[in-house]
């Protein structure tokens, strides 16, 4: 029987037994099926990306480290690293697997528009999805910014410049040279941009980019749905024995170890936890590790699961020996109980904290045991809500990597971002290792962004406000709306306000494309629907909201800063700026209780992003990309995901068929 706990995520506990890596690293426990690199100065990075699946084995046994890579080998590579690391770069790419698999499939309208890479090649498959995450990242035909031209040439040798290009959005990168400049400082590589890369070059960089990301380097700061603040620490191992067994058992031992073992695979039963509880009467000396199982148990209520949670923290403190690993899992295991109860509970993080200090007095201060027990009391003034608290407890817990990043994110949540950067300046007594200076760098990055919101907020009102005023133009968009896809043109006349889209959607429930059209009067805030099943048109308002999505689209990027929180960061890439807006959901759903929605109230609000992509020497809009994800009180869950691309077109000249407006009107 599965245990009903939703572990959170940000806990570190489940997420991380399952993701983590299980054994640490050691070159004699690896396997590499290639015989030219044991005594090559790249051997431990490739080592690591063979076995991340960056590399394919070869038919020779060879990995020829020093032979130079192909554009087409590198663009497969990058593609796998896009791959591993999609759900990190969401919220830059926005793209979900059904909509990128969608565009793959489009035999009609292929999206490699490279004359020499053949559909039936090994190629294709990877290099079209590079294509694809790089056009969200980057903007339309990004890839065509590094390889200009009707072909790819991917027999050609990768130059480093241009391979440090396709790494921008890894290192942080506002544009193209700076690219080159972060991947050189940081020494991912060396020579000259326009030097030939080599395929132990790219496994380095393949190396260096795992290595960021599983440090949390890429948008450290960034809570996009609200489930990574308050950081806690990660819990390696979830279901120790919390005592050594030999083997000279007692049935008793068995009897304990059978019910560890059902937990861990998932295989327990009530009769696991009779079991427990029968041992939990005994004098069976194991008695944290008997508690801490019965917490797990599913079919009990979530009180009874922190009482024996508490239990197993008595239990501790009456065997009196230090273990900080111990600590840590079970205040860890007592904090994601809570998590689970606030919803019934809104009191229950004041009532565990005064109950959790009574136990203070039983550590030292100061020591690992003890800030193992304080960042978890950190994170339930976190969730409290009482920001100043949270801030004084994380300092209270001293230099550690968690209270350091929880400190920064809280101070920034506050608009206190000199204070922040000084804080993590005077860091330097808390890790030297690779990790913790890569998670800084990116921090580092991050509050230079934040520094800059007001210019980008700025930047991006004269660009929308620029676009609005543009006399014509065309929309092609594509979008898919809870399991229903559209692909449609709209033509803009904006001297008469009105918009004549046309296109096609297809349901989940039906494979036959279904024809739209439709007339919208901007003036008169109302749409003509054309209903081709019946041939007939029909009318709607527009000026009334079925989502907060629509809603907020109609906000002012000055509202959406000062009521919504929305925060911005701008890149750069070949001829475009590309800002990217993420709205906090927890902001979203406050302001959703003063706007009435045609479906409902908004209670959660998991993703609400926005790409803007601009030409720099116009400052012309050029296409935006979206993704929203929406919940309601009735249960209703919204996936709104779709782009845009805009085209100046001074031709345009629309005016809604009489007919049409007479049929609609003869209908009332």
């Amino acid at each position: 029987m599965q245990k009903r706990k939703m572990w959170k995520a940000t806990a570190g506990l489940l997420l991380c037994a399952l993701l983590a890596p299980q054994s640490t690293y050691a070159e004699e426990e690896v396997y590499i099926p290639f015989t030219d690199i044991w005594s090559h100065w790249a051997k431990k990075s490739i080592f690591r990306t063979v076995e991340e699946g960056m590399f394919a084995e070869s038919k020779d046994g060879h990995f020829y480290p020093d032979r130079l890579m192909t554009r087409a080998e590198y663009l497969v590579l990058l593609d796998r690293l896009f791959l591993r690391n999609q759900q990190q770069l969401q919220p830059l790419s926005l793209l979900s697997e059904s909509f990128l698999l969608g565009r793959e499939d489009d035999f009609e309208n292929p999206s490699l528009p490279y004359t020499d890479v053949n559909r039936l090649t090994w190629m294709y498959r990877p290099i079209l999805r590079a294509s694809l995450f790089m056009e969200t990242l980057y903007g339309p035909d990004a890839l065509h910014q590094v390889f200009p031209g009707k072909e790819l040439q991917p027999a050609k040798p990768i130059t480093k410049g241009e391979a440090a290009r396709l790494l921008q959005v890894f290192v942080g990168a506002k544009d193209n040279a700076e690219a080159w400049q972060e991947i050189t400082t940081r020494s991912w590589l060396n020579g000259k941009e326009t030097d030939p890369l080599t395929r132990a070059e790219s496994a380095v960089l393949a190396d260096q980019v795992i290595s960021l990301v599983d440090a949390d380097g890429l948008l450290p700061t960034l809570d996009v749905d609200g489930t990574k603040y308050p950081l806690v620490p990660d819990i390696r191992e979830l279901f120790p024995l919390f005592a050594t067994y030999t083997e000279w058992k007692t049935a008793d031992d068995d009897a304990y170890l059978q019910a560890v073992e059902a937990i861990r695979n998932r295989a327990d039963d009530e009769k696991t936890y009779e079991t427990l509880t029968r041992l939990s009467q005994t004098d069976y000396p194991n008695k944290v590790g008997i508690y801490y199982y019965l917490s797990w148990n599913p079919n009990t209520p979530l009180e009874d699961n922190l009482t024996n949670a508490f239990s197993a923290l008595d239990a501790y403190f009456a065997d009196r020996i230090v273990l900080p690993d111990t600590m840590r899992l079970l205040v860890a295991n007592i904090y994601d109980i809570i998590l689970q109860m606030q919803s019934e509970d809104k009191e229950i993080f004041e009532k565990t904290l005064d109950r959790l200090h009574q136990y203070e007095s039983k550590m030292k201060k100061g020591t690992k045991e003890w800030e193992a027990f304080s960042i978890y009391l950190a994170a339930m003034e976190a969730n409290r809500g009482d920001l100043s608290r949270t801030i004084a407890a994380y300092r209270e817990v001293g230099e550690t990597s968690e209270s350091l990043r929880n400190i920064v994110y809280y101070l920034i949540s506050q608009e206190r971002i000199e204070e922040a950067e000084q804080e993590l300046n005077a860091s330097a007594g808390i890790s030297n290792s690779p990790e913790f200076q890569t998670l800084k760098r990116g921090i580092l990055q991050d509050l230079t962004q934040l520094k800059d919101q007001d210019s980008i907020a700025n930047h991006l009102t004269f660009v929308l406000g620029h676009f609005q005023q543009q006399q014509d133009y065309r929309v092609e968009g594509t979008a898919a709306l809870n399991g229903f896809r559209f692909k449609y043109w709209q033509d803009i006349d904006q001297d008469r306000q009105v918009a004549h889209t046309t296109g096609y959607y297809q349901s989940p429930r039906d494979l036959v494309l279904q024809k739209m059209e439709s007339y919208v009067d901007a003036a008169e805030n109302v749409e003509y629907i054309h209903h081709f099943d019946e041939q007939s048109w029909s009318l709607s308002q527009t000026n009334s909201n079925d989502y907060m999505h629509e809603w907020i689209e109609k906000q002012s990027i000055r509202t959406r800063v000062h009521e919504l929180q929305a925060r911005y960061e701008m890149q750069s890439f070949g001829s475009y700026d590309i800002i990217t807006e993420w709205i906090p959901g927890d902001a979203i759903v406050e302001k959703a209780g003063t706007v009435s929605l045609e479906n409902g109230r908004v209670v959660n609000v998991p993703l609400f992003i926005n790409k803007y992509y601009i030409d720099r020497v116009t400052d012309q809009l050029i296409a935006h990309q979206w993704r929203y994800e929406e919940i309601y009180d009735s249960r209703q869950y919204v996936s709104y995901i779709g782009k845009e691309s805009y085209t100046p077109n001074q031709a345009i000249s629309i005016y809604i068929p009489e007919e049409v407006r007479k049929e609609v009107n003869n209908k009332r």
